[in-house]
């Protein structure tokens, strides 16, 4: 529910850069035009709803999706212009990544706090004790349905695949990766601080202070501390681990501008291309 309605700019960008397809716009407007039902469906899984509740979900999901396409839309476009200009004049280095990085970040947490979950203060106040036990067992669920990736994670060599997983996305859209340019990549992800099992007991932890605010409802300051607390959910890994974060955004910096700086005539034409693509694709949708 959080994280499906925090990270739609990410979302086009990788439904774009990983899809074998030819017809990488179409696919584009047809995932973006579905992300309300699915954020809709997704709301609605939590709990069983009534008719009035479900009204209101609806009425929001579309509000924001109202909202995003003909505001943050165009904003995304034009973001995506900047970028293909700097790489076509080569005119980058590590700490202007590290400003994209940020930038992209909180462009992603603004349209957060638009999101149906993070206004939802006023909803959760009037949820039963039932909808709680309700919500309660769907992230219990969720957090076996973690544990059981996992362990099949670990028994079939846990990080060993996602260099490989990394190079064939990438060859997806034409850039074929050379050996030099992995080897880039490998160790950017050996200098990664953390992992899923640290994310998930952050996001353990995060949800288990939600539903004991759920539970506390009835209490004068009860839209503060829950908006508060939606508010941080984009923010746990910097909140809990400051250094590492600041640690692992440097070292994805780092990867990009060294990638960037390696990229071949024709790599670098590929990739001005399908860039170019997307921001087509995003005004497009925009101006509907």
């Amino acid at each position: 529910m959080i994280l499906k309605s925090s990270k739609i700019f990410w979302i086009l960008i990788v439904t774009l850069l990983v899809s074998a397809c030819s017809t990488n716009s179409l696919l584009i407007k047809y995932f973006y035009g579905r992300m309300d039902n699915k954020m809709q469906k997704s709301i609605l899984n939590y709990a069983t709803f009534t008719k009035t509740q479900k009204s209101e979900i609806k009425q929001a999901v579309d509000d924001f999706f109202a909202w995003h396409r003909t505001s943050e839309l165009p904003k995304y476009a034009d973001y995506l212009g900047q970028i293909s200009n700097e790489i076509k004049e080569s005119d980058f280095d590590q700490a202007s990544v590290l400003d994209h990085l940020n930038r992209i970040r909180k462009m992603s947490q603004d349209s957060f706090k638009r999101s149906p979950v993070a206004i939802a203060a006023p909803f959760f106040k009037e949820i039963s004790d039932e909808q709680v036990l309700e919500i309660e067992a769907h992230l219990k669920k969720r957090d076996e349905k973690f544990t059981e990736w996992y362990e099949e994670r670990e028994l079939t060599g846990g990080d060993a695949g996602r260099l490989k997983k990394i190079v064939k996305n990438v060859g997806r859209v034409g850039i074929k990766l050379n050996a030099e340019q992995a080897q880039i990549i490998q160790k950017g992800l050996d200098q990664y601080r953390g992992g899923p099992l640290e994310r998930f007991e952050i996001w353990n932890r995060w949800e288990a202070e939600l539903i004991r605010l759920f539970q506390r409802r009835s209490e004068a300051e009860f839209e503060e501390t829950i908006t508060q607390h939606l508010q941080q959910y984009q923010n746990q890994m910097q909140l809990h681990s400051p250094e590492n974060h600041l640690h692992n955004q440097q070292v994805t910096a780092r990867v990009i501008d060294e990638l960037l700086v390696s990229l071949t005539p024709t790599q670098k034409a590929t990739l001005l291309k399908k860039i170019n693509q997307i921001r087509k694709t995003l005004i497009s949708i925009a101006n509907k």
